[in-house]
């Protein structure tokens, strides 16, 4: 049992665990350890918008295999594990600190959100939003600032369905899920034409802005995978906008342009 003592293997493990899910294309919108002061333990909270279709009980098994078959050595407690809708109370306070601030991966300072005293809970990620595009969740995630550039996280997570006569949940149809991260350094989010940067805060206008660009771009990502149909996407790159540069690289690329760039297909369709 996970008691008052929440120890570096169960941090770690916990982060493995997301990382499964995530390659398996599970959408995890919260996932961290809340401490119950009732029980004396620490819970491994998990949220997610597909247990509003499928039920929390598929999401649980789902949980469960991943544990047994990529990760039976994790020794997490599976009695602390708790599988939430988005409208519970963790997970829509965390929804709503999640874009003034990158919580991943870190202990949340006690803080008071909507009347309600949070403290003693280890967050390793909190969207800022989910949303649908299509079949497909697109998630936006605040990730903590690099040298001196901001940074927003897009995840893609294709449908889900159970699997034939398991009680599990697997991605449709072979989809992938993928993310894109895309930053702005200081001096280009400073500098005109954007001017982005507010003088305190938590610059809401670079979010914004970084938001605003990479929709589009994950967008035209899922309907290359969607409509030519393609698959082999690369998991996850990174791009940072400069003074030297107008946009983002992609911005420009035509969809054969980008399919080449995301897919290594050199031929249209």
């Amino acid at each position: 049992m996970v008691t008052a003592a929440l120890v570096e293997q169960h941090l770690t493990e916990g982060a493995r665990l997301l990382g499964e899910l995530d390659r398996l294309g599970i959408v995890v919108s919260t996932l961290a350890w809340v401490y119950s002061d009732e029980a004396n333990v620490w819970n491994l909270m998990l949220s997610t918008p597909i247990a509003d279709e499928y039920g929390l009980d598929i999401v649980f098994f789902t949980v469960l295999d991943v544990l047994e078959k990529s990760l039976p050595e994790s020794g997490i407690p599976l009695l602390q594990i708790i599988i939430q809708r988005e409208s519970e109370q963790i997970p829509r306070l965390l929804r709503k600190l999640a874009p003034q601030s990158a919580l991943g991966n870190r202990w949340l300072p006690p803080t008071t959100v909507e009347g309600t005293y949070i403290e003693n809970v280890y967050v390793y990620r909190a969207f800022a939003t989910v949303r649908r595009y299509r079949t497909y969740f697109v998630a936006e995630e605040l990730v903590p600032r690099r040298d001196t550039s901001y940074r927003l996280r897009l995840h893609a997570y294709p449908p889900v369905g159970a699997r034939s006569a398991s009680p599990w949940l697997v991605a449709k149809d072979g989809l992938p899920a993928f993310s894109r991260t895309l930053g702005i350094s200081d001096d280009a989010a400073a500098v005109a034409p954007r001017r982005l940067l507010d003088p305190y805060g938590f610059q809401p206008r670079v979010w914004a802005f970084l938001g605003e660009r990479g929709r589009p771009y994950v967008h035209r990502l899922i309907d290359l995978i969607l409509d030519r149909p393609l698959r082999d996407v690369h998991p996850d790159r990174e791009q940072t906008l400069t003074t030297t540069q107008p946009d983002f690289a992609f911005a420009a690329l035509t969809a054969d342009q980008l399919a080449a760039s995301e897919f290594g297909v050199l031929t249209p369709g």
